[in-house]
């Protein structure tokens, strides 16, 4: 009966351990956008989630993954960097690789949103995108979902807001391969989905 415990303990002790210490690869995302003619442009992505803002979890926060019993773990970035520093680049990245040049503006959890436009109206690029994230972030235990509430703001040179949508949603991750490749394909999919809206796209001026 004592090996049994014992057993079971050990299995109890190696699936938290597990789930305490996962990290998923986000940093070597990459995204594909639709032509624009908009050569110039400003992008930020800000990080607005309630708890990275109330300091309850780190700004490498991707998600949890939970245990049998389904308490929560934490999971972060592989990288150590900020999920949504990773985001930005890899949109940044798809935006380059269409010719546009663009001027990346690095935010924080604490960055307000009039030092946001103040950096961008700085910057005199044709457009600013800024995409704020309210929620970003899988759950699950066998099969995840990814959270999301996003906001999309296109303003011109002069700060004046062009285009303005929200998406909310929780989504089934897609399948294939274990949750380090399936969790970034879902957010990579997530926002190339949202870029190539027909209207956003028309705002900045699409071939």
């Amino acid at each position: 009966m004592k090996k049994i415990v014992c057993y079971l303990c050990f299995l109890v002790f190696l699936m938290t351990s597990c789930a305490i210490s996962q990290h998923v690869p986000y940093d070597d995302m990459s995204m594909s956008f639709p032509s624009i003619e908009a050569k110039k442009i400003t992008v930020a992505v800000w990080d607005q989630r309630a708890m990275v803002v109330d300091g309850s979890r780190k700004e490498n926060f991707v998600g949890y993954m939970r245990s049998a019993s389904g308490i929560p773990y934490p999971m972060g970035t592989q990288s150590g960097r900020p999920f949504i520093t990773e985001i930005s680049r890899s949109i940044v990245d798809g935006f380059r690789s269409n010719g546009v040049d663009v001027y990346e503006i690095s935010t924080t959890a604490h960055t307000s949103r009039e030092e946001i436009l103040s950096m961008a109206k700085r910057a005199h690029n044709d457009y600013f995108l800024l995409i704020k994230c309210d929620e970003l972030h899988a759950d699950g235990y066998m099969r995840h979902k990814l959270l999301y509430d996003l906001k999309l703001f296109v303003f011109d040179s002069n700060g004046e807001q062009l285009y303005y949508r929200s998406y909310k949603g929780k989504d089934d991750m897609l399948r294939g391969g274990g949750f380090r490749k399936y969790m970034p394909a879902t957010v990579i999919a997530l926002f190339e989905q949202t870029i190539s809206d027909t209207d956003f796209l028309r705002t900045l001026a699409i071939k």
